[in-house]
């Protein structure tokens, strides 16, 4: 038998998160990349022949076709295939990221079980993901030199949310996400496993930081002076308005932990919001996380690495249609520790993203994908400034949590 291996997709496994998952699973045939290139070299030396090889135990008797790359995402490798009647998204694991796969697939399976069975609106099998069991009856599938893959079922006429203005498709995005919350805070015990051991604990992110500042490991430190300057800036600005100790309080909940919209499925016609994805990070919580990373993504105005060369300016109009969204779904759940700290939390999130950022620079990009030497950088500043401006409406962010909550 062949000695397991596991898929070397990253350089160092201490950046690991997911915070830049999967750009779409399930994305149109527009959407997808050309050519295996855009992946980048993960490790083996033909990936579309492993990937030819693993549909097969997936494609229960149909005659599968070429799988094609779909998405862009830093963790798993992902590819569309038609397989007779019937169209699959195949996934080749990253088990550095995500070791433990009975965890990741224990989840996964109830989660989607627990969504099945809540749904009440027309076309089920578009509304929640499907995972497609192997041939020999598991949800896994491990390939001859040890490469783990999965499969879900291809949801037909649909295409990832994508960033918008439109307060009416931001209301509806994040009320899905909000009612994809409310639904799993009835899943019965015991809690889910942990995927990823402190994926959103600030103090840990603030620690990894100040110990890359002080190592300065490539030598880069010194001309991210400014930035790292504002970088502290704004995380004592966030520690004054909203103290760590506050937090230790709010409930434990299941939460998504990448509520961005690219992870939520539309219609491709009439744009009605179909499925969350990407749920490898549903896991223990808290939904000052979902909300942040909603608001993060969705209000700030400027490209994720527009440095300092766009002004960041909130769009009080768009955080104020996704409380809207989000809080007609979860507030009646929500306890006051909670519905208090909303209107902070896209700072918390962009603060955390900006800390990620500005480390990975400072370690010599070792986790996100980058095109150009400062682009972390940049990413860092971005998510830096988007943090401040958030704090600095905090007065309006407030009056619209209020407004929602009424």
């Amino acid at each position: 038998m062949a000695a397991t291996r596991r898929p070397r997709f990253i350089r160092h496994r201490s950046q690991c998160n997911t915070m830049d998952h999967i750009v779409n699973l399930l994305v149109s045939p527009a959407q997808r990349p050309d050519s295996l290139a855009t992946l980048g070299d993960m490790g083996e030396p033909d990936p579309l022949e492993a990937a030819v090889r693993a549909v097969r135990a997936f494609a229960a008797g149909g005659d599968p076709g070429v799988p094609t790359p779909l998405g862009l995402g830093h963790i798993h490798r992902t590819y569309a295939v038609s397989c007779g009647d019937r169209d699959l998204v195949l996934q080749h694991l990253n088990t550095e990221i995500f070791p433990d796969l009975d965890a990741l697939t224990e989840n996964l399976l109830r989660v989607t079980q627990h969504l099945a069975q809540a749904e009440t609106r027309s076309e089920p099998e578009r509304r929640v993901l499907t995972v497609v069991r192997a041939a020999d009856g598991g949800a896994l599938h491990r390939d001859a030199s040890g490469g783990v893959w999965r499969a879900f079922a291809k949801i037909r006429d649909a295409e990832a949310a994508g960033s918008t203005r439109d307060p009416s498709a931001l209301a509806a995005a994040a009320a899905a996400f909000g009612d994809f919350a409310r639904k799993l805070s009835e899943l019965p015990a015991p809690p889910l496993h942990t995927t990823i051991a402190r994926f959103h604990d600030f103090p840990r992110r603030r620690g990894v930081f100040e110990n890359s500042v002080a190592t300065d490991p490539c030598g880069r430190a010194a001309g991210a002076t400014e930035a790292i300057a504002a970088t502290r800036d704004a995380c004592t600005q966030l520690e004054r308005l909203l103290p760590e100790a506050e937090l230790a309080n709010l409930p434990r909940r299941v939460a998504h932990h990448d509520c961005k919209l690219d992870n939520l499925l539309v219609d491709s016609t009439s744009r009605e919001p179909l499925c969350v994805i990407d749920l490898d990070t549903t896991m223990p919580g808290t939904w000052l996380s979902d909300f942040g990373e909603l608001v993060r993504s969705a209000t700030a105005g400027a490209p994720e690495d527009a440095g300092d060369t766009y002004r960041v300016e909130i769009d009080v109009a768009a955080f104020d249609a996704l409380a809207s969204g989000w809080l007609h779904a979860t507030a009646p759940l929500l306890i006051d520790a909670e519905r208090r700290a909303l209107p902070l939390a896209g700072a918390r999130l962009a603060a955390m993203n900006g800390l990620r950022f500005l480390t990975d620079y400072l370690e010599g990009d070792v986790y996100f994908r980058s095109l150009r030497s400062d682009q972390n950088l940049d990413r860092a500043r971005t998510q830096t400034r988007l943090a401040v401006a958030l704090l600095a409406r905090v007065a309006d962010l407030r009056d619209c949590v209020e407004r929602a909550l009424d």
